[in-house]
């Protein structure tokens, strides 16, 4: 059975490439293993959604937005387990915190492919900072395929 590996960085979930990689999958009959990297909250970051003010309010510290940063990608998540369940695809996920890019390129010895977002620029919310996309890209051991999300 086919393996595709999925990578989405930080809080950015691209729904065009959670489709592409379902569609592959069912189409070569083949599974998905999908990694949601994050790092650790950083102090810069900042609040992203001035108009939520009750909520940013709320906040009491890092420790607290970094939770909630983390229940947005737990929700991601669940939403691509969900779509995959809904077309009968295996799949399994993890979330990594400040993995390597050694890390991430021996788990790219295993599957068919990797699909990753043409639009992920490393500087998202909660974004692995500690290599580029590019860079993985050059050391993965198994084929790349780019994703550019759709434009209407």
């Amino acid at each position: 059975m086919k393996t595709a590996l999925v990578i989405f960085n930080g809080i950015r979930f691209s729904y065009d490439l959670a489709v592409h990689v379902i569609v592959w999958a069912k189409k070569n009959g083949g599974i998905i293993h999908a990694l949601f990297v994050k790092a650790k909250h950083r102090e810069n970051e900042g609040y992203v959604f001035p108009s939520d003010i009750d909520a940013a309010e709320d906040l009491a510290g890092t420790g607290d937005i970094e939770h909630r940063d983390v229940l947005v990608i737990r929700s991601q998540i669940k939403l691509f387990e969900d779509m995959a369940k809904t077309e009968n695809i295996p799949l399994n996920s993890e979330l990594l915190t400040d993995p390597s890019l050694r890390d991430i390129v021996a788990i790219t010895k295993g599957p068919d492919i990797l699909f990753i977002d043409a639009d992920d620029t490393d500087f998202g919310i909660l974004s692995v900072t500690s290599f580029t996309m590019k860079e993985l890209i050059k050391k993965s051991l198994c084929p790349v395929e780019i994703i550019k999300a759709k434009t209407e």
